[in-house]
C-alpha cells in the first residue's frame, strides 16, 4: 500500500482585531511520531512518502503533487495550531 502522510508544518498568523491573516510563520520541525510510523509500515512492506509543507502551497500545486504521488491512503499530521490547513487541504 502507497501511503502519503501530509504535514502542514507552519503557522498562520492572525491579527486578533481584524482576524485577518498577517503572517506566516515557516515551520521545519520533526515529528517523532511520523518517523515512528514510518519505520513500522516500512518494515510491514508499505511506501511511505511524506509531504512536507514548511509554508502554504496553492491549491493547485497541492492537488497535482497528492496525484502525481498517487496514495492509496492520505493520513494528516496536525497540531491544533495546523487544523485550519488540515482542514483546508482535507477539502481539496
Amino acid at each position: 500500500m502507497k501511503i502519503l502522510f501530509i504535514y502542514p508544518d507552519y503557522k498562520v498568523e492572525i491579527d486578533p482585531d481584524t482576524h485577518q491573516q498577517i503572517g506566516i510563520v515557516k515551520g521545519g520541525w520533526y515529528m517523532e511520531g511520523v518517523g515512528s510510523m514510518t519505520a513500522l509500515l516500512r518494515q510491514n512492506g508499505h511506501e511511505v512518502a511524506l509531504y512536507h509543507l514548511t509554508e502554504p502551497a496553492p491549491d493547485a500545486e497541492f492537488v497535482a503533487t497528492v496525484q502525481r504521488r498517487g496514495p492509496d491512503l492520505i493520513g494528516f499530521v496536525t497540531m491544533t495550531r495546523e487544523y485550519p490547513a488540515v482542514k483546508h487541504y482535507a477539502g481539496l
